[in-house]
């Protein structure tokens, strides 16, 4: 039995210290920042009432290959980004206070605040 619970503690303490580093097929954060961006820019046009006026049959599955196309990413990769991301939050939340930094620049770019 005491056998079984060295083991089991060996087992645990080296998978507590495994490199939790991102594998090569993981988009780096200065590459998936321009691509969540263009991917926030296509979703607040897709959602506009202008948009969905003239485009109702459009399918957001073809917007978004034209971004993956662009980013040289595929929807796989993307994803497993994405979920990679999403397990190390400190990190995901330091790349979309890139992705809002970039969008914030580009909207008080067309919309330059008045100071009152």
């Amino acid at each position: 039995m005491r056998r079984i619970l060295i083991i089991a503690m060996i087992l645990l303490s080296l998978a507590a210290c495994k490199n939790d580093r991102p594998g090569r097929d993981i988009i780096p954060p200065e590459e998936i920042v321009p691509l969540l961006v263009d991917m926030h820019l296509v979703h607040a046009v897709q959602t506009s009432p202008e948009y969905r006026t003239f485009y109702r049959e459009a399918d957001s599955v073809d917007i978004y290959g034209y971004i993956f196309e662009k980013h040289q990413v595929d929807r796989v990769r993307f994803d497993s980004s994405i979920a990679w991301y999403s397990r190390h939050p400190k990190l995901f939340t330091e790349v979309y206070d890139h992705v809002v930094m970039q969008l914030t620049r580009m909207s008080d770019s067309l919309y330059p605040r008045e100071d009152l």
